[in-house]
């Protein structure tokens, strides 16, 4: 086995394994054995689809709930500058094919927000781009923040979002911290509104929540120092880095199958049952409202007597009723049931 390196139509270097053939000079190859290497060729359709897949399942199980992603040489192949004289169509030839199939998916995820931050003040110039690769509905849940006047970030949004000091955190414009901040404060409130999410998103979006990926290592090492975690992105290796990123916590994603099980249960139609009286005779149904009462009033307890005035206790009230008892019993009356009087007297000449 020998390996052979070959020019593709691209101009790209391939390396390719090949098996000497027994009947041929030791020299000469044949029957090539290992294929290019397009799986990890992230403009293929084929491939960029299936780690847009793998992307969203992963990012769904750390539980991450913002994916910011850098424009130049990120999204795009080039690097603009913030200058591109050109025209949209010619810039939005330049999109990965990776980046067109996770967009759409991230968008079906409702609590999951896509982002674009980048330097460049060419707003105008980034919407048509989006609005040429993808639909309507998609572009327009895509958030954009670009260097421009559009946005502003106050200092005490900053430390809410990553619980850091402001003095601590880099809010200039030089780096994507603040572009990331801005983006999540904008990405919670229309999480929060969306009524699937009122019960599974009720908590705010932190920086611990959000994911960068951006070709500048500087960024993504100035965001993580700021609490944002960041990914570096490079094609040759970005699939392995994308999967080996640290799971979060059992906690949240307890939280998370918690919440989406209540989540589920109240969109379940109510269903109402009828409690009967009698195990074995239905209630018949009335007219009117039938009151249930969950636990007993404490007064229900009490045993009073026929006078109007505080209750008794059970020992006054058993001693009172007591020499009425004896003579019924004496006269042999079979019917127990009496009527307590309203005075009863001891009269102790009678009893001797």
């Amino acid at each position: 086995m020998r390996l052979a390196v070959t020019a593709c139509a691209c101009g790209r270097l391939r390396c390719i394994g090949v098996r000497a053939s027994p009947h041929m000079d030791p020299m000469y190859a044949e029957d090539p054995v290992l294929e290019t290497d397009d799986e990890h060729d992230m403009e293929d359709d084929h491939v960029a689809a299936r780690m847009a897949h793998e992307t969203v399942e992963a990012l769904s199980e750390m539980g991450c709930r913002l994916v910011c992603i850098d424009f130049d040489a990120t999204f795009v192949k080039v690097h603009t500058n913030g200058e591109w004289s050109q025209s949209a169509d010619e810039l939005a030839l330049q999109v990965r094919a990776y980046f067109r199939y996770l967009c759409p998916l991230l968008t079906e995820k409702s609590q999951l927000t896509v982002a674009l931050v980048t330097f460049s003040p060419q707003r105008d110039l980034i919407e048509a781009v989006l609005q040429l690769c993808f639909e309507p509905s998609v572009a327009e849940k895509i958030v954009l923040r670009c260097n421009d006047s559009s946005w502003t970030l106050q200092a005490s949004d900053a430390e809410t979002f990553t619980g850091i000091d402001a003095h601590h955190l880099h809010l200039d414009r030089k780096n994507k911290v603040s572009y990331v901040v801005s983006a999540g404060l904008a990405a919670c409130k229309s999480q929060q509104s969306d009524p699937a999410n009122y019960f599974l998103l009720h908590e705010a979006i932190k920086s611990a929540d959000v994911l960068l990926i951006d070709d500048c290592p500087d960024n993504v090492t100035i965001a993580s120092q700021c609490g944002i975690p960041g990914l570096h992105f490079e094609p040759a290796s970005f699939r392995e880095r994308l999967l080996a990123l640290d799971k979060q916590q059992p906690s949240r994603l307890r939280r998370q199958k918690l919440a989406k099980a209540l989540s589920r249960r109240l969109q379940q139609p109510v269903t109402l049952q009828i409690v009967c009286a009698s195990p074995t005779k239905p209630t018949k149904p009335t007219g009117r409202t039938r009151m249930g009462f969950c636990t007993p009033s404490p007064v229900t307890k009490l045993k009073v007597t026929s006078r109007v005035g505080r209750p008794r206790s059970k020992r006054c009230t058993k001693f009172r009723i007591l020499p009425e008892r004896v003579a019924m019993k004496d006269e042999g009356a079979s019917d127990t049931s009496f009527s307590l009087p309203s005075v009863l007297t001891w009269n102790a000449a009678e009893a001797e």
